[in-house]
């Protein structure tokens, strides 16, 4: 997915969610997490594992914790 295509469609989630109820609306993050640390790099490649690494670290910050994805992100992180 190019860059230019997931910043569309970030919009294109907020846009939708937006109208929801504000106590049911989930929060949407992008390059950048609720207090704009940076989630991904806005220059260069973004390879699997590195779009792998930030969602596993982001479920890790939200008290999500899966053995399953620890190994699997350990297998992408090895080559």
């Amino acid at each position: 997915m190019s860059r230019k295509s997931a910043a569309f469609i970030e919009d294109q989630l907020v846009r939708i969610l937006y109208n929801m109820d504000a106590s049911k609306r989930p929060s949407v993050v992008g390059k950048r997490d609720e207090r704009g640390a940076i989630l991904l790099p806005s220059e260069g490649e973004l390879t699997p594992t590195i779009v792998a690494a930030a969602v596993v670290s982001r479920l890790r910050r939200l008290g999500h914790q899966s053995p399953l994805l620890e190994q699997r992100l350990a297998r992408l992180e090895a080559f």
